[in-house]
């Protein structure tokens, strides 16, 4: 299939080993960064949509099979993707080649393969100082868990994680370190109403555990060292983290897993402004929502003229 989608393009368009387009620095118009070099970097699987609003997605993997789709992704019409990078190659099916002809608002998602990888755009921030016990922490360093009532936390160090089931829970803003447990848990949030208004977790230990019925709100801070990221797993901790929505999701900021497998599944929600993390793999049968704050390529006008799902190979 391959072959005959580029033999398809050979015919509209003679594409020179100098990029016919300026490639963006960093993070510039993406919001979904898939870090790792070495790793199949993306998998999406079953039925999902994905909705990146004025952005699109980078894969770092090298592998021939850097970007895969198993089963009937992007089906729906839902899906907003204006370019798809990767420095590999891809595995996906035809089925998947044809749903990319009109997942960037009707018009064909660009799809780019053999790139060269780009740099951790968060690289730059170090590791937040250790703070101390947040005054709402157990005293006795365990973990705090919460299964009803009404609570307001405060920022600050909870070595022993936190865990929510149930309730009506409010953080002040601030920073929240959070430690884990023997299981590898650190944040775990399956239910209840949580509301998190200018708040980044930076988890030092366990992973990000939100799914079930969970109503979350979650914004990043407005200013200090870390605006605009809501969380930031530490760059030493390599637990698995997982957001899995079913609608009651409202999560915005960036969401950086560095050194860290990052599974995504939603209903409706919203995950992360942008979301940067070592692999990740979508799965589910629901939308999901990342609006990345809109800044368009310059290869993205020009490129859609061609009607066509669009596949560039950029020669190192």
């Amino acid at each position: 299939m391959k072959k005959a989608v580029f033999a398809l393009i050979a015919a509209m368009l003679v594409v020179s080993a100098t990029p016919v387009f300026a490639e963006p620095a960093f993070d510039e118009g993406y919001g979904l960064i898939a870090l790792s070099e070495y790793e199949v970097g993306l998998v999406v699987h079953g039925m999902p949509e994905l909705a990146i609003e004025g952005g699109g997605i980078y894969v770092n993997s090298g592998l021939d099979n850097g970007f895969e789709a198993i089963g009937l992704p992007f089906g729906s019409g839902e899906s907003l993707l204006s370019v798809i990078n990767v420095v590999g190659g891809y595995d996906i099916s035809d089925k998947v080649l044809g749903y990319l002809q009109t997942t960037n608002n009707g018009a064909p998602t660009i799809l780019r393969t053999n790139l060269d990888p780009i740099e951790d755009p968060l690289s730059i921030f170090p590791e937040p100082s250790l703070l101390l016990e947040s005054p709402t922490a157990p005293i006795d360093g365990s973990r705090l868990s919460i299964y009803d009532g009404v609570h307001t936390l405060q920022p600050g160090y909870y070595p022993g994680g936190i865990d929510i089931a149930g309730g009506n829970v409010t953080l002040l803003p601030g920073i929240y370190q959070i430690g884990g447990d023997m299981y590898g848990r650190g944040l775990h949030i399956t239910g209840g109403n949580v509301y998190a208004d200018q708040v980044m977790f930076h988890m030092l230990d366990g992973g990000v555990d939100v799914r079930g019925n969970a109503q979350m709100t979650l914004s990043a801070p407005t200013s200090g060292d870390y605006e605009g990221i809501s969380i930031f797993q530490s760059r030493t901790n390599y637990n698995d983290s997982e957001i899995n929505g079913a609608g009651g999701l409202d999560l915005t900021g960036k969401l950086y897993f560095p050194n860290n497998h990052l599974s995504l599944a939603g209903y409706g929600d919203t995950i992360g402004s942008q979301i940067i993390a070592d692999t990740v793999d979508i799965g589910g049968n629901g939308l999901i929502n990342i609006p990345y704050n809109p800044v368009p390529e310059p290869a993205t006008l020009s490129l859609l003229a061609l009607g066509g799902l669009t596949v560039l190979r950029r020669r190192k």
